[in-house]
C-alpha cells in the first residue's frame, strides 16, 4: 500500500500533464503549488505547465504574480530560478500579466547564485521586447551585467538595454561608457587564427575542430552583444549627442569587417562627437572620408557625411580635401530617397560645393529637384549649394523659392544663393 509521500509525485505528474494539455481545467493555486515541489528532473515540464495555467487565467493573474514575486525572494535558489523562468515563459506571450514582477526580477540580477541571475535576465529580456518602459527601472543593474562571465546574461542584458534605447534613449544614456566599451570590443569581431583561438596546434585534428566550434560559438555570442550595444549607442547618439564621449576605438571599428550595426554605431558616435566637440573628432576626418567613399551601405555613408559636415564647420579645408576623391559618390547620395541619408549628404555637399564647385557642377539638376523636397532643411541646403554651382538659370529658380517657399530658413538660403551667383557673375 502506497504512502501519501509515494503517491504525491504521481499526482503531481498527472496535474502537470493536465495543465499542459488543458490549462483552463487547472486552478491557479494548484498550479503554483507545483513550483516549490519541482526538482531538477521535471522542473522544465512543471514551469511550462504553470506558465500555461497563468496565461489561461488572465483574471487571476494578479494573484498568480503576487505568489511568483514571493517565490522570487525565496530562500531556496532553485525556487527563485523556477519563478524567474515562469515569469519569462508568460512574458513571451502575455507580458501584461507579469510586468508587475519587474522589481523582484531586478533584485535577482544581483543574486548570489548564477541560475536565478540567468533566468531573471531572460525574463526581463522577454518583458523588454513588449514593455521596455517597465524594464527601464533595472537599467543600471543590466548595464553592470554586460561583462558578466555568463554569455546568456550578457546577451539578455544587452537585449534589454537595446529595447529600452529604442523607445527611451535617455534611460540608457547614463550607461554610455559601458555601451562604448561593449560596442567597440574588437576581440568579438577579430577572425580566429588558422591555429585556433590560442594560436596553438597540438596536432590533434579532432580536438582542433571541437575547439574551433566552441570558439566560433563564443565569438558569435560576443558579436551579438556587441551589435546590441552598438544599437543602444546609436539611439543615444541621435537623441543625446552630448552624452557621447570621443573614443579612438570607434576608428578601429571602422577599419574592420564588423557587422553593419556595429559600424553604424561607431559612425553615429563619431557624428555625435563631431556635432558637440569637433576638436576631439578631428582625427576621424580621414577615416570617415574613406568610409564615405568606399562603403556601399547608404545609411552608413549618410551618417559619415553628416559627421563630416559638422567637422567641416570647424575644419573646412581639411575636411573638403579629404572628401574630394569621393565627389562623385557624394553627388550620387543626393539621389537617395532615405531622408536620413539625404540630410547627411546635403549637409556635407554645401561645404564641398563652396570649396570645389567645378567638381560637382553636374549635380545642379539634382539640387534643383531637391528644392521640392518635403524637409525644409534639405530644401535650404539645396538652395544654398546652388549658389556655388548654379548660374543664371538657377538664379531664376532661386528667385521663385525666395518669394514662395513657406519656410523662412529656405527663403533665406535662396536669398544667400542669389547673392553668391550675382557676386560671382560680377567678378567673372
Amino acid at each position: 500500500m502506497s504512502t501519501d509521500d509515494e503517491s504525491e509525485p504521481v499526482e503531481n505528474a498527472e496535474l502537470v500533464k493536465r495543465a499542459r494539455e488543458s490549462p483552463t481545467r487547472v486552478a491557479i493555486d494548484d498550479a503554483l503549488a507545483l513550483l516549490p515541489e519541482s526538482n531538477s528532473e521535471d522542473s522544465e515540464a512543471v514551469i511550462s505547465a504553470v506558465a500555461a495555467v497563468i496565461k489561461a487565467h488572465p483574471d487571476d493573474a494578479d494573484r498568480a504574480v503576487s505568489q511568483l514575486r514571493s517565490f522570487l525572494a525565496a530562500d531556496d535558489s532553485s525556487l527563485r530560478s523556477a519563478a524567474a523562468t515562469t515569469v519569462g515563459y508568460v512574458a513571451s506571450q502575455r507580458p501584461e500579466l507579469v510586468a508587475s514582477a519587474v522589481p523582484e526580477l531586478v533584485e535577482r540580477l544581483d543574486d548570489s547564485e548564477p541560475l536565478p541571475r540567468i533566468n531573471a535576465t531572460r525574463a526581463l529580456s522577454e518583458l523588454a521586447a513588449h514593455r521596455p518602459e517597465a524594464v527601464a527601472t533595472g537599467r543600471s543593474s543590466l548595464g553592470s551585467l554586460l561583462d558578466s562571465d555568463f554569455p546568456n546574461v550578457r546577451i539578455h542584458s544587452a537585449r534589454c538595454l537595446a529595447a529600452i534605447a529604442r523607445v527611451a534613449p535617455s534611460e540608457v544614456a547614463p550607461l554610455v561608457s559601458d555601451l562604448v566599451a561593449c560596442a567597440t570590443d574588437m576581440a568579438a569581431t577579430t577572425p580566429l587564427g588558422a591555429q585556433g583561438p590560442d594560436g596553438v596546434d597540438d596536432g590533434d585534428p579532432g580536438r582542433s575542430q571541437v575547439v574551433a566550434e566552441h570558439s566560433t560559438t563564443a565569438r558569435d555570442q560576443s558579436v551579438l552583444v556587441q551589435t546590441l550595444a552598438a544599437e543602444s549607442l546609436t539611439a543615444v547618439a541621435q537623441q543625446q549627442p552630448e552624452a557621447i564621449p570621443y573614443d579612438r576605438r570607434y576608428l578601429a571599428v571602422l577599419s574592420t569587417d564588423a557587422p553593419l550595426p556595429i559600424r553604424r554605431g561607431a559612425v553615429a558616435a563619431l557624428e555625435a562627437v563631431a556635432r558637440t566637440n569637433p576638436e576631439r573628432g578631428r582625427p576621424a576626418i580621414e577615416p570617415l572620408a574613406d568610409l564615405l567613399i568606399e562603403d556601399r551601405d547608404e545609411v552608413l555613408q549618410g551618417r559619415a557625411a553628416m559627421a563630416l559636415a559638422f567637422l567641416a564647420d570647424s575644419y573646412f579645408e581639411e575636411t573638403t580635401a579629404a572628401v574630394r576623391p569621393g565627389a562623385s559618390t557624394l553627388c550620387s547620395l543626393l539621389t537617395v530617397d532615405d531622408p536620413e541619408v539625404l540630410s547627411g549628404a546635403t549637409g556635407l555637399f554645401t561645404y564641398f560645393a563652396e570649396q570645389y564647385p567645378a567638381d560637382v557642377a553636374d549635380a545642379t539638376p539634382v539640387l534643383r529637384s531637391l528644392l521640392g523636397n518635403d524637409a525644409p532643411s534639405i530644401r535650404a541646403r539645396a538652395a544654398f549649394a546652388l549658389g556655388f554651382v548654379g548660374d543664371t538659370a538657377e538664379r531664376g529658380v532661386l528667385l521663385d523659392v525666395r518669394e514662395s517657399d513657406p519656410s523662412e530658413e529656405v527663403r533665406e538660403a535662396a536669398a544667400a544663393a542669389i547673392q553668391t551667383i550675382r557676386e560671382r557673375n560680377e567678378t567673372a
